[in-house]
């Protein structure tokens, strides 16, 4: 499974993004604003992987952010990204 997860990113199909101090800082902002309602708000990882989509997002690399987390996908709306859900029609 590692080495299919390392062929992944090594194509084009994915691209890996390097986690920086501000992605840490900026999901700390969004824990702080999201993450209080306890069994609702946004989790530690998913702050910080909105960070990093709102950091990509400001170079013009998406637009949209595609899981089927609903907790993420409130936060990342609140956010001002398009969100898909691949789980509902």
């Amino acid at each position: 499974m590692c080495r299919r997860f390392l062929a992944d990113t090594r194509g084009t199909l994915f691209s890996v993004a390097r986690l920086l101090v501000a992605h840490h800082r900026e999901a700390e902002r969004l824990l702080r604003l999201y993450g209080p309602q306890p069994g609702q708000g946004l989790r530690t990882l998913d702050s910080l992987q909105l960070a990093v989509a709102l950091d990509l997002r400001s170079r013009g690399a998406i637009d949209a952010v595609v899981c089927a987390d609903a907790r993420l996908l409130v936060a990342a709306q609140a956010e001002g990204f398009t969100v898909i859900n691949p789980e509902q029609p």
